[in-house]
């Protein structure tokens, strides 16, 4: 079986860090801005985006919402939306995407994939690292 290719995102995370270590090479917070910007550009690359939005543009958030609030609402059935769930709860989107009392159950479910699945774990402790450092702790 044929590996499906790497994205962008994927190749500049591997080209980032030491081979033999696994150590990042050159700075987080910039390898940060990278991985936005490959993101960005695979989009732009599959015709989902545009640096300048035509009339009539597609909207590509509401239907990625009413996706991840049926995934939600079915308790994350699929592998895809296991992962996606755990990353937004890893950086704290949870009670954003999914606000009020109404959704708790969900987002709970979305806090245990987060800590099953271990890079989601590696991006909540990054979080909190992150804040605990912006909080001057």
């Amino acid at each position: 079986m044929t590996a499906p290719p790497l994205t962008l995102a994927e190749e500049l995370l591997l080209l980032a860090h030491d081979p033999a270590r696994g150590r990042p090479l050159h700075h987080a917070r910039y390898l940060r801005w990278g991985l936005a910007g490959a993101a960005l550009a695979e989009l732009e690359q599959a015709g989902r985006i545009a640096e300048e939005f035509p009339a009539g543009a597609v909207d590509l958030l509401g239907p990625a919402r009413e996706r991840f609030a049926a995934a939600a609402a079915a308790g994350f059935p699929d592998h895809r939306g296991r992962l996606l769930g755990a990353l937004v709860s890893a950086t704290g989107l949870d009670r954003t995407v999914l606000p009020g009392r109404d959704h708790r159950t969900a987002r709970r479910a979305m806090k245990r994939l987060a800590q099953e699945i271990w890079a989601a774990r590696a991006v909540e402790r990054a979080v909190r690292a992150d804040k605990s450092t912006a909080d001057g702790s």
